[in-house]
């Protein structure tokens, strides 16, 4: 059950490989978050070889190479790297928006997760909250599972669907992504929230 996100971020720095057929390319992008902070994102790109006619183009590219210090909106699969601080992500789509790095707007990050249920949901002070476990994007031979809170307001639209949802129940969610970073245990970072 993957985890797609998608954010404004600029690109940074990049390198470009070919391995047989493929292109791929790699670099680190940056997010500019409510409150100014910065969100670095390591990025994976798979470059499309095919031909296509400059008419067909659209302003949405699914092909084209990221281009340095250029800003994008980025489509794709993730993961967030506790110990770097950093999202992981696989690109899957981007448009190229005309605006200067400067003028790089500030946004939150908004993940759509599929996954299941773990816990009833518990009313609690700042809403209705509820676990969902989430397996991120699919690497080979990786398969990093994650446990996600959604919070929602009690008196919220959504408040009744969700205080129905049972254990083990497949629930599809969206909303802005808040990554706490509290020590679970000495040296280690918990896991990302989500907040919808």
């Amino acid at each position: 059950m993957p985890a797609f996100i998608s954010v404004i971020a600029y690109i940074a720095q990049q390198t470009i490989e070919s391995i047989n057929e493929y292109t791929i390319q790699k670099g680190l992008a940056y997010c500019r978050l409510l409150e100014n902070h910065m969100q670095a994102i390591r990025f994976t790109y798979f470059i499309q070889q095919e031909e296509v006619d400059e008419s067909e183009k659209s302003e949405s590219s699914v092909g084209d190479a990221l281009q340095l210090e250029t800003v994008y909106l980025l489509h794709g699969k993730f993961t967030y790297l506790i110990n770097e601080d950093s999202l992981d992500m696989i690109i899957i789509s981007h448009v190229q928006l005309p605006i200067a790095i400067s003028d790089c707007p500030a946004s939150s990050l908004i993940p759509l997760f599929i996954g299941k249920t773990i816990t009833f949901p518990s009313i609690t002070t700042i809403g209705i909250c509820i676990s969902v476990c989430v397996t991120e994007y699919l690497r080979k031979g990786e398969r990093p599972i994650n446990e996600i809170v959604i919070t929602h307001p009690s008196n919220g639209r959504l408040a009744k669907s969700i205080t129905a949802a049972q254990k083990n129940a497949t629930v599809q969610f969206t909303g802005i992504l808040t990554i706490h970073e509290k020590l679970s245990t000495p040296g280690r970072r918990s896991r990302p929230e989500s907040v919808t």
